[in-house]
């Protein structure tokens, strides 16, 4: 089920707009919570990938929120020492 969104609608049968001006019983409430749990079954799967992949996303985003921005000196020491890498790996033999 690709897509942005999920949307779940149980099937409705045109005998159950009838069953929708009934007065509401015991019977006629399990019988559309029976609906609605028939409709859902099929895109449990989809459901558990979405849940799995948003909280996967939750994690990455708290674990970057909680990472201090480097400050100015210790970028700039990060970018001398990868000068000093690449210059000992050309004396290597390295491109």
């Amino acid at each position: 089920m690709p897509g942005a969104s999920l949307t779940l609608v149980p099937d409705i049968y045109p005998s159950d707009f009838l069953r929708l001006l009934e007065p509401q019983t015991r019977e006629a409430v399990e019988y559309w919570i029976w609906r609605g749990e028939r409709s859902v079954w099929p895109a449990v799967t989809a459901l558990r990938v979405r849940c799995a992949i948003e909280v996967e996303l939750d994690r990455g985003y708290q674990v970057v929120r909680r990472r201090k921005p480097l400050d100015i000196e210790s970028s700039t020491l990060l970018l001398r020492n990868k000068g000093n890498m690449r210059e000992r790996a050309k004396s290597f033999g390295a491109g």
